[in-house]
């Protein structure tokens, strides 16, 4: 959300919680913006709406509101919470001039790398690769502090990849050992 649609989702919100109108100063509509910058602008109406009329709970308490809706659109879009507070050992989302931004380019700080199978590598490098007989991919750990973590969370190290970080090899000298990893 831009900070005219976080203006505009504002009016929107305070004209279902009238009792909001003129009670916040501009650095906590500031702090409001902050929370919610990564909601979108319709999804944020739309839980404002919901909220409104009994869908959802509406918070008790004034400075609740964004936290509340945010909770709701990651509980939506996610399946759950995914709130840093509820999940510790989930990174937490970072914006930079309404941008998000990651600490790793790779994972984009889920972990999580997909490999591709070295058969359909080679398909594609000779001009061959049919899109129902050579998608083969797996996902692997990256090799970030996310991804040690799942690694650590799984018990089970990744499997080494080269520099494009789609080629998996050196895992072993078997194919079969390597299908497995694509099974």
């Amino acid at each position: 959300m831009t900070k005219d649609e976080f203006n505009q989702w504002f009016e929107y919100h305070t004209s279902r919680f009238t009792s909001l109108k003129g009670r916040l100063e501009s650095e906590s509509l500031k702090a409001w913006f902050q929370c919610l910058r990564s909601v979108d602008f319709e999804e944020a109406c739309k839980i404002s709406d919901d909220m409104f009329s009994g869908v959802e709970d509406p918070p008790r308490w004034v400075d609740s509101h964004p936290r509340a809706i945010r909770a709701i659109s990651n509980k939506r879009q996610y399946g759950e919470a995914n709130t840093h507070r509820e999940h510790p050992e989930k990174p937490r989302e970072r914006f930079i001039d309404g941008q998000q931004v990651f600490d790793c380019a790779k994972c984009e700080d889920s972990g999580w790398l997909t490999a591709w199978h070295p058969i359909a590598v080679e398909a594609a490098r000779k001009g061959v690769f049919k899109k129902e007989k050579h998608i083969l991919t797996c996902a692997i750990g990256c090799d970030c502090s996310w991804g040690k973590r799942n690694a650590e969370l799984l018990n089970d190290p990744p499997p080494m990849v080269d520099d494009s970080w789609i080629i998996v090899s050196g895992i072993t000298s078997s194919d079969e050992e390597i299908n497995k990893l694509f099974a």
